[in-house]
């Protein structure tokens, strides 16, 4: 399983695995640009063997990027070498850059927040998607307070299940 961070305008994932931007750090950008080759940018994390595709910092030209062949022929690519290729896109309804790769992915699964969006924003998000051959997988329940207990969700984090190690396969 790969996860690639095509949230080019703010990119979040190498956050969420505390994996260190460092100055020399390479991404999807790069990859996508031409700057690197696909072994160079891409990690492994130790613990749970998932591999990721990190942003590294925002670009401005993030939708030229997302429609280019480059990006086109990098996720054929990946489905090619993965069997599953999980990619993280910036919200639908906000920026149309989800919605420029929707060709190239098999199904969508939402994630939404808890108290964040109305339920109409919701359900005009998911009809963007309409017309199109891809699957809606389903929804993510993300941030909920009080639904699983008194203690809530918040209480146990990522940090506890070990994805703050990283290292080049």
């Amino acid at each position: 399983t790969i996860l690639i961070d095509c949230d080019l305008r703010n990119p979040s994932v190498r956050g969420q695995f505390n994996i260190p931007l460092e100055e020399d750090s390479l991404g999807i950008v790069d990859v996508v640009t031409g700057n690197c080759n696909l072994e160079d940018a891409l990690l492994r994390l130790k613990r749970s063997g998932l591999y990721v595709l990190p942003g590294t910092v925002p670009v401005e030209n993030a939708s030229e990027l997302m429609v280019s062949k480059q990006m086109t022929d990098l996720i054929e690519a990946l489905k090619e070498l993965f069997d599953y290729v999980i990619i993280d896109v910036p919200p639908v309804g906000v920026v149309a850059d989800a919605l420029e790769i929707r060709e190239g992915v098999e199904g969508v699964l939402f994630v939404v927040r808890q108290d964040y969006i109305k339920v109409n924003k919701i359900k005009e998000s998911i009809s963007s998607f309409g017309g199109s051959r891809i699957n809606i997988l389903g929804c993510v329940f993300n941030m909920a307070s009080g639904v699983f207990g008194s203690k809530g969700y918040g209480r146990y984090g990522y940090g506890n299940y070990g994805y703050g190690e990283y290292g080049i396969f």
